[in-house]
């Protein structure tokens, strides 16, 4: 299995907590083409923007001043170029989240985003957890963050 490796300057790490709960549903290729999914998005959608959900993971591990949304815009435009499968409010916010800390270059050549635009929602999800390395060390801050991450990738989105 190969690690990733990020470095320090892609992220500032902050106190961390966990979300509150994970879904029990189930994310595969076969039923990511459903229609009982609320809130999906588009890859010709070009105005989605990031959720509460996703704006408090940035919020817990990045230091994001309030007058930072033209980095998170920017950041919502990447995976929205990157990604070219539908995907849930929570799972595009989750995205947001993990390519903000990491950068374009290190999307776009995760195996989560092959995974991904493959229609392996599962198994895309399950990649979060290998990006938690800074050099050769595994920081828990960013086991944290991934995790975080990963549960609302997987969260089922709930019409407001």
């Amino acid at each position: 299995m190969t690690e990733h490796y990020i470095t320090k300057s892609h992220f500032t790490i902050t106190l961390w907590r966990m979300l509150s709960r994970i879904a029990d549903w189930s994310l595969s290729k076969e039923s990511s083409n459903s229609d009982h999914r609320n809130n999906v998005i588009s890859p010709a959608d070009r105005t989605a923007q990031i959720n509460q959900h996703g704006l408090g993971i940035l919020r817990q591990f990045e230091q994001i001043p309030f007058y930072a949304e033209q980095s998170i815009r920017e950041t919502e435009q990447v995976v929205l170029r990157q990604v070219q499968v539908p995907l849930t409010a929570n799972q595009f916010s989750a995205l947001v989240s993990f390519t903000y800390g990491l950068g374009e270059a290190n999307l776009k050549r995760s195996k989560l985003l092959h995974y991904l635009n493959a229609g392996y929602y599962r198994a895309a999800a399950n990649e979060f957890e290998r990006w938690v390395y800074v050099g050769p060390h595994r920081l828990p801050k960013l086991v944290a963050r991934r995790s975080a991450e990963k549960q609302l990738f997987l969260q089922n989105d709930r019409p407001s």
